[in-house]
């Protein structure tokens, strides 16, 4: 299995992403997502989950029993950039391996490879047929 950047298609490349946003949200949400199923599953009913978004932070904040159990906050323009920069990074690197590929093959074939191009089928050449249709 070749694993060079400039062989990878388009599906590879959506599929690393793919994954890349995958893996951020894991490492990232993981703690949240146990602290507020903890808070919800809590059997005295006193429990609470609140979510805010000033000043381009977010903030969440999940009580338990009046009692601050766990706290997260996160600026967006880092949270943007986590989830944007590498996969246009990637993107760009791609675009950039697959140029050189596509012009060393360009400088490896020969010349006709490139600018002739031949049909596939013969096509017989026709007699002069004329029409039985009537013309208007």
């Amino acid at each position: 299995m070749n694993l060079s950047l400039s062989r990878w298609g388009h599906g590879r490349l959506l599929a690393a992403w793919s994954t890349y946003w995958v893996g951020l949200a894991a490492v990232t949400l993981t703690p949240t997502v146990v602290a507020i199923l903890r808070a919800l599953s809590a059997s005295s009913g006193k429990a609470s989950v609140s979510a805010t978004l000033g000043n381009t932070v977010l903030n969440i904040v999940v009580t338990e029993a009046g009692k601050q159990t766990f706290s997260a906050s996160a600026h967006l323009l880092p949270m943007a950039l986590w989830i944007a920069v590498p996969p246009l990074a990637l993107y760009g690197l791609w675009l950039f391996k697959r140029s050189r590929a596509v012009a060393e093959q360009r400088e490896v074939a020969p010349a006709a490879a490139l600018g002739d191009v031949k049909p596939d089928l013969d096509v017989p050449q026709r007699a002069n047929v004329q029409s039985r249709l009537p013309h208007a």
